[in-house]
């Protein structure tokens, strides 16, 4: 007899062999997307896996009872064996299947991770953040520094930079565990380490050159410091003032988290229900916070005459809000501004945000209609690991084994985000009777990156921040459906 999940396993399957076989003929209708048309060969591409990979999980939703059995018996075997030993062998394979990435991966760095290269390296001969022959503030500046530091060592060796990444990935994964644990309890926490450990994405993109390899583990290090400790919150001033700290250097890694602190005050507020307490840990955040960011933002305004952390947030909003922007990078509207000199930096960025202000209050609806759009490629593909390689195939029309391993790791993705949502709604259910402030704090995490990309632009890899926050939602309707198994019989 079939159910609800059967059909919709069955509309699944056949919206993904239309897409794997006929895909051109209505990719027309996908045009919508873009309020101005701009819709890229790449962009299309990875709607059409994205399409495809509706197949093989429209198979899950139809075999869904052979699956919960061997999610039983997966959580069988993690009931029976020590944490440590746990921890041990999951980050053990996960570690190795990035090193792997890196070693068997071609390394071809372009766009964005040639720039962090040639910036590192500029920074390690001339012992200063430079771009080009001049003083910058265009990105921030934590991982080129961390990477000229490599380079001071052991000299110009981009690979080195990616084998760091795959050490960065060890504090991602053990903090990803002892955040859901306290959060909400060690088999959900077991559940998202395994999910982690083997995300695709997550371990193709180890071999690039990337700003991401650093932030993740520094604002899951922040995330940790501002939760209460065995559901007591901890009265030692220094932890929430280290937690400050850690987030201005996540920060300075990448300049998206400025406001986090907008999201974690509710919660401590939440948490604690007194206003003192809540104005004392936002003081004492925000002073180790400035300690980190205030430094480097005087000596911007030295450099290049704004106090600021970078100077592309500016171009950044105006890619995004433009005719013509698209959902995602648009690389004719990057160029509009060259920078040639470290003066033009600061105009440039305030001249491109004044320009796109001026776009989303003339065109508000293609600004809203956009907006969903960006989403849309924010959090439907998973596939910016090989991205060049899609690419070019997107511009060749041709097939190659990068579109293969991209659709393996748009499965996994799409099939985290289909217990994502379920997850969400165990969560919101259960939170009427228990309240769970830190659960909170990490749908605020998440909603605040939705929104930042809402109106600057998404890219698939600007939602790596928020995957292990996704991935515990995901292991929390996992857990909800093994009890329920479990239950029955």
């Amino acid at each position: 007899m079939l159910n609800v999940r059967n059909l919709f396993g069955i509309a699944f399957v056949i919206i993904g062999i239309l897409a794997l076989g006929w895909f051109a003929d209505f990719s027309g209708l996908f045009l919508f997307l873009s309020p101005d048309g701009n819709v890229t060969p790449f962009m299309m591409l990875s709607l059409q896996l994205c399409l495809i990979s509706l197949a093989p999980l429209g198979l899950v939703l139809i075999f869904y009872s052979r699956v919960t059995s061997l999610l039983v018996r997966i959580d069988g075997w993690m009931s029976h064996i020590d944490v440590r030993r746990f921890l041990v062998y999951v980050i053990a394979v996960g570690l190795l299947l990035r090193l792997a990435a890196v070693t068997f991966l071609p390394f071809d760095q372009s766009s964005d991770f040639a720039s962090y290269d040639e910036l590192a390296w500029q920074w390690a001969l001339r012992g200063g953040y430079y771009g080009g022959e001049h003083l910058t503030a265009y990105w921030p500046p934590a991982y080129p520094f961390f990477l000229s530091r490599i380079y001071v060592l052991f000299g110009h060796v981009p690979r080195l930079g990616a084998i760091a990444n795959v050490f960065l990935a060890l504090p991602e994964l053990l903090l990803s565990f002892f955040i859901m644990k306290r959060v909400f309890d060690e088999r959900v926490a077991r559940w998202t380490l395994l999910v982690l450990a083997f995300f695709p994405s997550q371990i193709l993109f180890t071999h690039l050159l990337s700003s991401e390899a650093l932030f993740k583990p520094l604002l899951l290090l922040s995330i940790l410091l501002f939760l209460p400790v065995d559901g007591q919150r901890s009265k030692k001033w220094y932890v929430m003032l280290i937690g400050g700290f850690v987030l201005g250097m996540a920060t300075l890694t990448r300049a998206i988290s400025k406001f986090l602190l907008l999201v974690v005050v509710p919660f401590w507020w939440l948490e604690t229900r007194s206003v003192k307490r809540t104005i004392r840990f936002t003081v004492l955040a925000l002073v180790g916070f400035l300690v980190v960011v205030a430094p480097w933002m005087v000596r911007n305004y030295h450099v290049v005459g704004v106090a600021t952390i970078n100077t592309n947030t500016g171009i950044n909003l105006f890619i995004g809000n433009q005719p013509g922007a698209g959902m995602g990078y648009n690389k004719y509207l990057a160029d509009q501004f060259d920078v040639n000199g470290p003066l033009q930096e600061a105009y440039f960025d305030s001249s491109a945000w004044h320009r796109a202000k001026d776009y989303i209050l003339e065109r508000p609806g293609a600004f809203l209609v956009r907006g969903f759009a960006k989403l849309l490629l924010f959090y439907a593909a998973d596939m910016d690991a090989l991205w060049f390689g899609l690419a070019e195939t997107a511009e060749t029309s041709k097939t190659n084994g990068i579109v293969f391993i991209s659709l393996i790791s748009q499965l996994y993705w799409i099939l985290m985000l289909m217990c994502a949502l379920p997850g969400l709604i165990v969560f919101l259910g259960s939170s009427s009777k228990v309240m769970n402030p830190g659960g909170f704090l990490l749908l605020g995490i998440i909603g605040y990156w939705t929104a930042i990309h809402f109106v600057f632009y998404g890219l698939s890899r600007y939602h790596f921040p928020i995957i292990p926050m996704l991935s515990a939602f995901a292991a929390l309707y996992i857990k909800s459906v093994i009890d329920k198994c479990q239950a029955a019989g």
